[in-house]
């Protein structure tokens, strides 16, 4: 027995693609990049996550370029052959997503020296709902007659 499973944390490299499939449902596609090390030995590493479900219509207008999330999913191969070479990367089928915050409220490294200087109030916003296919199927299940003895 083995267990494909993957969490990772990063920041959307670019907006979400919604894209509608040949059977009727949705696929969201998007680069995360993720970091590792500190300092000088700090790297970032990129990885293409897929979501499938209806679930990426709702979720979709919330991952833009720069937010950040956890995913958790398996890692999916992919291999192809272009101009006669062998072309293969890895893409994490997210199961799950929790969406973190957006990277728009950091401030750049100019705007940091002045925010030290002259500190701004910042408007706090709500917390950004979290979803996963679990949840989504457990609502889905829940429409039905409450015959349940306790």
């Amino acid at each position: 027995m083995s267990i494909n499973t993957s969490t990772q944390s990063g920041f959307l490299g670019n907006d979400a693609q919604l894209i509608d499939t040949n059977g009727g449902g949705k696929l969201l596609s998007f680069p995360l990049a993720t970091t590792s090390g500190f300092g000088q030995n700090k790297k970032t590493a990129w990885v293409q996550i897929k979501m499938f479900g209806k679930i990426c219509e709702h979720i979709h207008p919330m991952l833009n370029k720069g937010v950040k999330v956890v995913i958790t999913g398996q890692l999916a191969p992919e291999e192809w052959e272009k101009d006669g070479i062998k072309r293969h990367k890895t893409t994490i089928l997210a199961n799950d997503i929790e969406i973190m915050a957006s990277s728009e409220g950091a401030p750049k490294p100019a705007q940091q020296e002045q925010q030290q200087q002259a500190p701004v109030p910042q408007q706090q916003s709500a917390p950004l709902p979290q979803f996963s296919k679990t949840e989504v199927k457990q609502d889905i299940a829940m429409d039905f007659e409450d015959d349940i003895p306790f």
